[in-house]
């Protein structure tokens, strides 16, 4: 098998890269899409290459994933190719086989640029619906985080008012332990005077008695 031969479907086109880019870089930027044959890099002129895959379904994966990604700080181009590569002139999206006249060459170019829009287009639509549901996740995360936020705060707002309750019941309860506390203080304050009035009566009881025997003993003298 020729090094530039490829099954229908495996080869990729890279175009757009820095002039700079190397074999390692291009390898390292399709490195999660499957298992890659060859690789081949143009440098005169520079600015793109080709990438072989083993299984074009891996191929396909690739310029659906990484067309108009960026490598080496160039937004680069990244579709299948369905050229005979580098030995039969052909290359991003043309055909030009070995011994065929200008007629053939035309009806596959204008076949291959038929079979571009038709893949472009389906691309497109895989896109927007990838864009759509991205989007429909993006709104109904930011829908979940938004209503997560509310009973945060709602649970916040019950934290607040339960714990403003107990400070106000815990106000109110010391309000009345110093009412109580008063009007302890005022019944022992009353019950000592009260004590004080008996007993300082009954230190005077006494000495009334006296006093009424010392005015009645003259009377008794004059009899």
């Amino acid at each position: 098998m020729s090094r530039d031969y490829a099954p229908p479907g495996c080869k990729v086109y890279i175009g757009g890269l820095d002039r700079n880019t190397t074999k390692a870089d291009v390898e390292h930027f399709f490195r999660d899409f499957g298992k890659i044959s060859s690789i081949w890099v143009a440098r005169n002129p520079p600015g793109f290459g080709f990438v072989t895959f083993e299984d074009p379904y891996d191929a396909k994966d690739a310029c659906k994933e990484l067309d108009r990604a960026d490598l080496n700080g160039n937004r680069v181009t990244v579709e299948v190719s369905h050229g005979r590569g580098r030995g039969g002139g052909g290359g991003r999206g043309g055909g030009g086989g070995f011994g065929r006249g200008y007629g053939s060459r035309s009806r596959s170019r204008s076949r291959d640029r038929r079979d571009r829009r038709r893949r472009d287009r389906s691309y497109d639509r895989d896109r927007r619906r990838s864009d759509d549901r991205g989007r429909r996740r993006d709104d109904d995360d930011y829908d979940r985080r938004r209503r997560r936020r509310d009973d945060d705060e709602e649970d916040r707002d019950r934290d607040r008012r339960r714990r403003r309750d107990d400070d106000e019941d815990e106000k109110s309860r010391d309000v009345d332990d110093r009412k109580d506390d008063d009007r302890d203080d005022r019944d022992r304050e009353e019950d000592k005077r009260d004590r004080e009035y008996r007993d300082d009566r009954d230190d005077d009881k006494p000495d009334d008695r006296e006093d009424r025997d010392d005015r009645e003993e003259p009377r008794d003298d004059r009899e």
